[in-house]
Order: C-alpha cells, then sequence, then structure tokens
C-alpha cells in the first residue's frame, strides 16, 4: 500500500527538477518556481535551529540542516530509483502468452 509520507518526497524531488527546468528555460517565473525551495529552506533552518538550542548547543545547527536535508533528498531519490527499478522488473506478460509453450 502506498503512503503519502512515502510519496511526498519523490514528489518534491520531481517538482525541484521541474522547477530548475522552468527557470532555465523562462527566467521571469524563476521567482514562483523557486519560492517553495525558499520555504522548505527556511523550514529546516527553523527546525534545525529549534533541535539545537533544545539541546543547547547551537554549535548542532549547520550539521543539523545537512542531516535534515540529504535524508530528504536520499528518501526521495530512493523513492525514484525503487519506482524505476520496479516498472523495469515487470514482467512482459503479453511477450510470454504470444510464444508457445511447445
Amino acid at each position: 500500500m502506498i503512503k503519502w509520507r512515502n510519496v511526498v518526497p519523490l514528489l518534491f524531488l520531481l517538482y525541484q527538477a521541474v522547477a530548475v527546468g522552468v527557470v532555465f528555460l523562462n527566467g521571469d517565473l524563476a521567482e514562483w518556481a523557486l519560492a517553495p525551495m525558499a520555504g522548505y529552506g527556511v523550514a529546516v533552518g527553523g527546525v534545525s535551529l529549534w533541535l539545537a538550542f533544545r539541546r543547547q548547543s547551537a554549535v548542532l545547527m549547520p550539521s543539523l540542516v545537512t542531516v535534515i536535508a540529504s535524508t530528504h533528498y536520499s528518501y526521495g531519490l530512493g523513492a525514484a530509483v525503487g519506482l524505476v527499478r520496479g516498472v523495469a522488473r515487470r514482467p512482459r506478460a503479453c511477450a510470454a502468452a504470444a510464444s508457445p509453450a511447445f
């Protein structure tokens, strides 16, 4: 069963790829295309700051930003690779049924 928490990182990764393409094709749309990425950066920074001060160690913040972002990107990339591999491994029922068994 597919759950939203598994699909969201993949969709966000795909969105970012499309947004970068849109920026290269039409620079006038850059602000709109990149706004969600800026929001994501602010959210990750805020959560990292909150976690660092919760542990009473502001030195952790840069590491937390890196760890949180790399976790999200790797989760989305892993979902994309799994999707491609799943489609590639799908058996071809039509080809098997078309060839005679004798």
